[in-house]
């Protein structure tokens, strides 16, 4: 392995970070688009900067996961160290353990945040005998990072393919 494939694939793991953290605010702009329908001034600015944010992290995305070398040219990450390094693993298996891992992380933070926003709702209602409505926001992000932990984990293979489809597409052309 070359210090150019494993920029590449270091750049690609914090690509998927980034990809866990543009769902979450994806829910956080649904939410307040929602909260929006009530006053149309106080939407708008409070949903531009969510939009702007899901802009950069989508352009850093795309620059992560599938512009890699154009970014480690530009960053000169690989100028001036040794070609080779004594590493002898597959590009996919360290994106496989990567999304694991990522996968693994959310859903180790998530799931016991979720298991007490239920409670909470569940003990709210009884206390209140249903005559309060309760904030289902949190709870909504919650599940919907459990989600995306149990897609990482389930479709891994499907990423890793999604990912490395444009590597695989130059090697076809040359």
């Amino acid at each position: 392995m070359n210090t150019r494939a494993l920029f590449n694939i270091i750049l690609k793991v914090f690509g998927l970070i980034l990809v866990k953290d543009i769902i979450v605010l994806v829910v956080y702009t649904v939410q307040t688009l929602l909260m929006a329908s009530i006053d149309i001034e106080y939407g708008l600015s409070s949903v531009s900067p969510y939009l702007l944010s899901i802009v950069v992290y989508g352009i850093l995305i795309r620059l992560l996961l599938f512009k890699t070398k154009y970014v480690i040219d530009k960053l000169n990450l690989a100028n001036g160290m040794d070609d080779e390094i004594p590493l002898k693993v597959h590009r996919s298996v360290v994106l496989n353990i990567a999304i694991i891992v990522l996968g693994g992380y959310i859903l180790i933070n998530e799931l016991p945040n979720l298991l007490r926003l239920l409670y909470s709702m569940y003990r709210e209602k009884i206390v209140t005998n249903g005559q309060n409505d309760v904030t289902t926001q949190p709870l909504i992000l919650s599940l919907c990072k459990v989600i995306v932990a149990l897609l990482l984990l389930g479709y891994r293979y499907r990423v890793i393919n999604y990912i490395e489809a444009d590597r695989k597409k130059l090697q076809k052309d040359l």
